[in-house]
């Protein structure tokens, strides 16, 4: 279907500028101008009667009165300047060049031989960034990525049915969905226990949405041979009903659940999902976002000591909507610098690897949610130690393609995702933050948040 009202907005913005604007500029952020098509690295030059079209279930988003364009699948995202997104926008199913060139012209009056170049070199960039095809039918993806059939999983034996649990936490509310976690032996029960001890729990009659139970490996006469470093003893996690892992020895059980836990909310929880960190104080949400080795636990756990309440350190789950964030009081996982820099809190479980398990209560409180009010980018970038960390706010458009690939997947199977993160980019400040002293860290972020509180109550007033 022809996006008119987005069509509309770039045809003004076409209008509007001084000179014709050569559009085949795709992911600048500049308006830069192209008097001739730019040959595109392994893609054939576009002619009259190329058929063009978009890719199935691309997903977009007009932010900061740019266009963004995901792949969901490869997550593949491009940001078309205005006139990029003209001819964009103007690519219905499947049509030859020459139509939508016909069409562009017959509503710009431009000139139809200048604008036959400036359609093909942006078509051919669309085509070698993989959001248009030309001329190719879809490749029917690898059977590896193919989701399982639900129905199939659901016909395997349950192996927990009549076990006597001797842990059993009850229905936990843990990013916006219910899991109960159970252990069948001693041994796991008192590390679990420990591991868990900071999840909320669900309402007064709430149900389990999940399982995740850990059971001694015997029940199972098909058990796989231990992994491993496996002792005599040793247990099996069972997600749903279905056996997830072979068997694991003892002190490996904490880590494997936590992982299984992970998987079963990326897939579960509602709205946007983000591999960050957040805290919450007086009801405002910060999101921590940085990739591995970045300090997005040091920081998260650092805020937690000077005042903030922990939410999570491994998924961010986002009412689009509402902007609320539930709470999951995971335990950090923290190396030895980081555990330095935060005065040495107590190891609550040694994995054996570079990092080791520390409860959020070693660092203050949790929390059970709360509203976006600051999105926080971090660079991984150590400044001039006389200069300290700098701060800058991001473009909306510059947020949104940086959160993308810090966001799970399994978020956009919402055909409306991207306009989500769009709409959350344009409502809520996003800074991007280099590394320095944590203090100083933590002074920035609370004075932003304390500017958009004081804006936002003047704004109510």
């Amino acid at each position: 279907m022809r996006m008119i009202e987005r069509l509309g907005r770039f045809r003004r913005a076409a209008r509007a500028e001084p000179e014709r604007t050569a559009p085949p500029c795709v992911g600048c952020r500049e308006r830069a101008r192209h008097p001739q098509p730019v040959e595109v690295p392994g893609v054939e030059p576009s002619t009259a009667a190329s058929l063009i079209s978009p890719l199935p279930g691309l997903q977009t988003a007009v932010v900061d009165d740019q266009l963004i364009v995901l792949e969901p699948r490869s997550h593949r995202r491009v940001l078309l300047n205005a006139s990029a997104a003209f001819i964009f926008t103007a690519i219905e199913d499947r049509r030859r060049v020459d139509d939508l060139v016909a069409q562009i012209v017959e509503e710009t009056g431009m000139d139809p031989e200048d604008l036959f170049h400036d359609v093909c070199g942006t078509v051919d960039r669309l085509v070698g960034q993989g959001m248009l095809e030309r001329d190719e039918p879809l490749v029917e993806p690898p059977a590896d990525l193919v989701d399982a059939d639900p129905d199939v999983i659901q016909t395997r034996p349950d192996p927990t049915v009549d076990i006597d649990w001797n842990f059993d936490t009850g229905p936990l509310a843990i990013a916006g969905t219910t899991v109960v976690l159970r252990a069948e032996t001693a041994g796991p029960a008192a590390e679990l226990a420990a591991a868990v001890g900071g999840f909320a729990k669900a309402g007064a009659g709430s149900t389990a949405a999940h399982r995740i139970e850990v059971i001694d490996a015997t029940h199972d006469a098909a058990a796989s041979e231990p992994s491993p470093g496996a002792h005599a003893e040793s247990v099996k996690v069972v997600v749903d009903g279905v056996a997830r892992t072979g068997r694991l020895a003892v002190n490996d059980v904490v880590v494997s659940v936590l992982d299984q836990l992970d998987l079963v909310l990326i897939d579960q929880a509602d709205g946007l999902r983000f591999h960050a960190g957040a805290v919450e104080r007086a009801g405002s949400v910060v999101v921590i976002l940085g990739e591995s080795g970045q300090g997005k636990s040091t920081l998260t756990a650092a805020l937690v000591q000077a005042g903030w309440s922990y939410l999570t350190d491994e998924l961010v789950a986002v009412d689009p909507v509402t902007l609320g964030v539930h709470g999951y009081a995971r335990p950090f996982d923290l190396d030895g610098t980081s555990r330095g820099l935060l005065g040495d809190p107590a190891v609550d479980l040694d994995t054996g690897g570079q990092k080791s398990k520390v409860s959020a209560g070693r660092f203050g409180s949790t929390s059970h949610g709360g509203t976006v009010a600051l999105n926080v980018l971090l660079t991984g970038e150590t400044p001039d130690q006389h200069t300290g960390p700098s701060v800058e706010e991001v473009p909306a458009a510059e947020a949104v393609m940086s959160m993308l690939s810090l966001t799970f997947a399994k978020t956009f199977d919402d055909p409306d995702a991207l306009a989500h993160l769009g709409a959350l980019c344009e409502q809520v400040p996003t800074i991007r933050l280099d590394r320095g002293p944590l203090p100083e860290m933590i002074q920035l972020i609370e004075q932003h948040v304390a500017g958009r509180d004081l804006a936002m109550g003047g704004a109510r007033t």
